[in-house]
């Protein structure tokens, strides 16, 4: 962990964005992503999903990226390029449906590696903190997702289709 594990406010969707493509380019392997409709301001941009499957070629057979959304029905209806993605690497990236009790939030979160992470709210118009060089923030988030991704569910709508 670096010197300075303060949060930085982020004010815009590039930086959003920015800091994102840093976090899973920095990533060893391992990525929780929680986005409500996987927001595709972030996760629906090519660099992004470039990023993630680099990391997942990259980091090859430790490579696991778990994904929690609340709407599944909206992200495949949407034809959203990170749901493409995992479906060609459906081994390293698996979805699920949030829970009852976790919907309702508009916040979205990434941690990478239990290192770091980024936290905004898609809901007031992609402001966020980053706290990507916050171990102990990125530790406590990850066993949040843990439990969440526990009790979530697979959804039919987040399943590739083979015909």
């Amino acid at each position: 962990m670096e010197a300075d594990s303060s949060p930085r406010r982020l004010n815009s969707r590039e930086e959003t964005r920015d800091v994102v493509i840093a976090l899973v380019e920095g990533a060893r392997g391992h990525l929780d992503i929680l986005s409500p409709v996987l927001d595709p301001a972030i996760f629906d941009q090519a660099d992004v999903v470039t990023a993630i499957r680099e990391l997942v070629v990259r980091a090859s057979a430790r490579a696991r990226v778990r994904i929690l959304v609340e709407d599944a029905a909206a992200v495949a209806r949407n034809g959203h390029q990170l749901l493409a993605l995992g479906h060609r690497l459906s081994t390293a990236i698996d979805f699920r449906r949030l829970a009852a009790e976790d919907r309702g939030g508009s916040d979205s979160l990434i941690i990478a590696d239990r290192d770091g992470l980024l936290r905004w709210d898609a809901g007031i118009g992609l402001h966020g903190v980053d706290r990507s060089k916050d171990r102990v923030a990125a530790v406590a988030e990850g066993l949040e997702f843990d439990r969440r991704w526990e009790r979530a569910a697979d959804d039919p709508d987040l399943r590739r289709l083979a015909l």
